[in-house]
């Protein structure tokens, strides 16, 4: 897997080749990855995934969208804070430095996104509300987060009845730098300010935000939840109490909506400024370029922050299906496969495709312009740069193990080079089998702005070639994400009646490319009557407060309204048990009765069924999950059935794709899986149990997967000093710290007071810092206190006197209170000892047995590091830095 993207490679030689090329010109491909003129070369604003620390002074401007740190509001933390996901600005010339850097495991540039009710309030059952025990449920004290075009704030659909804000926060990310703000870039207005604005007589003096002239977001908010109650109109959203957070991306009208890094950034903002409560987030904007299986980094950090309790993440599928932009078939060994792409006249734009297909496979790819002689080919990991007859340049650059999915995606960049425009006309892509194993391929072209006549930027696979299916929109394949299609409600135009109720021709569909079922459920999308922002282009319908729109960008607020309803009630449950609750609920009728599929999802939105479902479903609980040898092992708080996928790579295994897995169709409590059959190696291991109604819960340790060695020597590995953890422990998360008996390293001594709570399994960050706002600071003041003294203190993040009993809390501080007296002054520097505990994971090839990477990482801080094979020297580093150790000085040195 190269580190940087194709993208920015292609930027990178391009630069190289022209070091004479003015500051202010833009290189080929300057839109596609985000580059702004500067000193030198310019900048470009990426993704950054990244496994340790020190890379921090090769980027500018950086900002944390990882979740694995607590979710303060704001400022954002400091890259050297640890592993996770970033959006950054880079200088071009810092690009590779950057890459080379041990602690960066992948950079991707920031690509461009694009945008995809009476009547629907009453399809969708929105209107049989069910009454809950304060009364109708109308999405009261949750949150629903618009990531769009903006607000039209002055928009009555959008104020109480006294005529003050319902927004929270607005973040402005096209505005000017407020300097000292409280984000990275724009301006954030609060609802005091936004109160203050709309007394004025002219608002804009206060709060100058407007949408843009689609009113794209104003319409949007409006569908999730605009209220209209206060005034008597007719076409209030699906939930009209909850309270609101806006981000506006930046964009051009009719173009591009905002670019993935920012749209990372903004629903980071969105679950942080939600401050506890729940919140639903709409994205109603996507992209075509990525392998489809939710590999990108966009995806991975959507992912993660799904995974948090009282967080759904929902998105529209994309309105792809009728533009031609996938093909994809199977190919046999030694066959060829042509692909044509017709480019209209007048396309200025660079066009990439991009061909993936089972890391396996070799399949070799040629392109034959409209008119000239075929390029070579190039094989997997190969680059091929030619110049047209007519002067286009054509790169071919083939990257296996593509963005860590063990796949091969082979990239085609058609940019004009010396001509005005790409050469009109049918351009051909040649596949040659090679060696096939599997023989599936996949090809997509990106997304371009469809502006005028014919939206002759936006190239297209010819009818021979193209194929509707596989077309959801990135980063609608992402497995958290809710993802929705889109039917028609009322007509526009000539229409057939039969139609109503039918799949929008536009509505993407799936699957992804790994075979999983995209998108989630269906929603209405055409055509939907919603809030018209006051300076819009479009025409007022029905009256100047509303206008019509259609696409998917409109039904995906439908759901995103409906998830806010049963947060409301349920605001423990996460963007994945919201998923099944809307899937389990929809209902099948008329051209949705072939549900599920891969068109309809699950079926169309019911979301008073959802919301009836959401209060009474019960999800299954995985506790106590270990690792005894080759044998996984856990609990769970009902009788459930069970499922174990693994892998040897974990990241793929997040990603959904195994080597392997189990199962247990007995129903019990105490699970077990003995993998001790398998190949020796360490596998990534993915828990799934199953109640007996059906539903579901997922435990993949957070991210990490709970890590399995089989047939490796068991105790300290390979020389490793003790305090190490061996492979297959696993990583601790959230409020399950570290498990009882874990191998510790003693630090140098620790001039804070009291103890480590957090050593006791079970509490974590939220929980310690609650103990100790009550004075409870050593593990002796724990072992004093009653687990119903402890519960009135933690049953406010969900902690009660049971867990603190079953988890032995008060027995665990006790024994480490005894544990610090019994130790042997002599064995202590003066002061108190602080224990440090580290676990590293070794990803082993399992026929040769060598090591592939490790992964340290420190139990109290959460920091982890990634080394590529067995690096002990950096290993050590890592721990001696984060644990203020000197493993140098001890016996035998190290």
């Amino acid at each position: 897997m190269s580190t940087l993207d194709v993208r920015l490679r292609h930027l990178l030689r391009t630069v190289a080749e022209r070091p004479d090329r003015p500051p202010a010109e833009a290189p080929p491909l300057a839109e596609r990855v985000g580059w702004r003129s500067g000193d030198g070369t310019g900048t470009v604003d990426v993704l950054i995934r990244a496994a340790g620390t020190g890379w921090g002074e090769l980027a500018e401007e950086v900002s944390r969208l990882s979740p694995a740190l607590s979710p303060v509001p704001s400022p954002a933390p400091h890259p050297d804070r640890g592993a996770g996901v970033y959006a950054a600005r880079v200088p071009v010339d810092r690009l590779e430095r950057l890459a080379a850097h041990p602690a960066v495991e992948r950079v991707e540039a920031s690509r461009p996104l694009f945008p995809e009710l009476n009547v629907s309030r009453c399809d969708v059952r929105a209107e049989m509300f069910i009454d809950g025990e304060t009364g109708p449920i109308r999405g009261k004290k949750t949150i629903i987060a618009i990531i769009d075009s903006g607000i039209d704030y002055t928009h009555p659909s959008f104020r109480h009845a006294d005529g003050s804000s319902r927004v929270l926060y607005l973040w402005d990310q096209a505005a000017p730098t407020a300097p000292g703000g409280a984000v990275p870039y724009g301006v954030e207005y609060v609802k005091a300010d936004l109160d203050k604005a709309l007394i004025d007589g002219d608002p804009l003096q206060v709060v100058p935000h407007k949408d843009d002239e689609t009113g794209h977001g104003t319409h949007v908010a409006g569908i999730a939840a605009g209220d209209e109650s206060g005034f008597g109109g007719d076409y209030s959203g699906i939930a009209p109490e909850a309270d609101l957070v806006v981000v506006a991306l930046a964009g051009d009208p009719g173009g591009s909506l905002g670019r993935s890094a920012q749209l990372v950034e903004a629903v980071d903002y969105a679950v942080r400024r939600a401050e506890g409560h729940p919140v639903a987030v709409n994205i109603s904007q996507g992209m075509n370029g990525g392998g489809h299986c939710g590999e990108t980094l966009v995806e991975r950090a959507l992912d993660d922050l799904a995974r948090r309790p009282g967080v759904a993440i929902v998105k529209s599928a994309g309105n792809e299906r009728r533009w031609d932009v996938h093909a994809g078939g199977v190919i046999g060994q030694g066959e060829t496969v042509s692909l044509d792409v017709l480019v209209r006249p007048g396309n200025r734009q660079d066009d990439i495709i991009e061909i993936w297909f089972p890391g396996r496979d070799r399949l070799d790819v040629g392109v034959v312009p409209p008119s000239g002689s075929a390029s070579a080919t190039a094989a997997p990991g190969q680059r091929r740069l030619f110049t047209t007859d007519r002067g286009n340049l054509v790169t071919i650059d083939s990257e296996e193990d593509s963005a860590g999915t063990g796949d091969t995606s082979t990239t085609v960049i058609l940019t004009a080079g010396d001509a005005a425009e790409l050469e009109a006309g049918r351009w051909r892509l040649v596949l040659y089998g090679d060696a096939v194993h599997e023989g599936r391929y996949d090809a997509w072209i990106e997304r371009a702005p469809r502006t005028g006549p014919g939206a002759a930027e936006q190239s297209r696979f010819a009818p021979g070639s193209a194929d509707p299916s596989r077309t959801v929109s990135i980063p609608g394949t992402a497995r958290r994400v809710i993802t929705v299609a889109s039917y028609m409600i009322r007509p526009s135009g000539a229409f057939d009646p039969a139609s109503l109720g039918g799949l929008s021709d536009f509505s993407s569909a799936g699957p992804t490319r790994f075979g999983d079922r995209k998108p989630d459920l269906a929603a209405p999308g055409e055509i939907i009557t919603s809030a018209r922002c006051w300076n819009s282009a479009r025409l007022p319908q029905p009256d100047g407060d509303h206008t019509l729109m259609a696409g998917t960008s409109m039904a995906a607020p439908h759901v995103c309204g409906a998830a806010a309803l049963i947060l409301s009630q349920r605001p423990e449950l996460t963007g994945e048990q919201v998923g099944q609750i809307l899937a389990r609920s929809a209902r099948r009728d008329g051209p949705s009765a072939a549900a599920p599929d891969d068109a309809w999802g699950a079926g169309k939105l019911d979301a008073a069924a959802a919301v009836a479902l959401g209060r009474t479903t019960a999800f299954p609980r995985i506790l106590e999950v270990g690792v005894t040898g080759s044998t996984l092992t856990w609990e769970t708080d009902t009788d459930t059935t069970w499922s174990v996928r693994f892998h040897t790579v974990p990241g793929r295994l997040v990603l959904g794709r195994a080597l392997g897995g189990r199962t247990g169709n007995s129903p019990g409590r105490r699970h077990e899986v003995d993998l001790s059959a398998l190949d020796p190696g360490v596998y990534a291991c993915e828990i799934v149990v199953f109640s007996p109604d059906g539903f579901w819960t997922r435990d993949d340790n957070a991210g990490r997967s709970h890590l399995v060695p089989v047939g490796v020597p068991v105790g300290v590995p390979l020389g490793l000093p003790a305090g190490v953890a061996e492979a297959g422990e696993r990583a601790p998360q959230g409020d399950d710290v570290v498990p009882a008996g874990a191998p510790v390293a003693e630090s140098a001594p620790d001039a804070g007071p009291g103890d480590d709570l957090k050593l006791i399994k079970g509490i974590g960050p939220k929980a310690a810092d609650l103990l100790r706002e009550a004075g409870i600071i050593r593990f002796a003041d724990l072992a004093a206190r009653s687990a119903e003294e402890v519960a009135s203190l933690t049953e406010g993040i969900g902690i009660g006197p049971e867990k603190i009993v079953r988890q032995d809390w008060i027995g665990q501080a006790a024994a480490l209170a005894a544990a610090e007296e019994d130790r042997p002054a002599a064995s202590a520097p003066p002061g108190r000892v602080h224990r440090q505990s580290f676990t590293l994971a070794i990803t082993v090839d399992a026929r040769t047995r060598e090591a592939l990477a490790c992964e340290v990482s420190h139990h109290q801080t959460g920091d982890a590091r990634s080394v590529r094979g067995w690096d002990l020297g950096e290993i050590l580093a890592f721990i001696e830095e984060r644990g203020d150790l000197r493993l140098g000085d001890g016996p035998g040195g190290t």
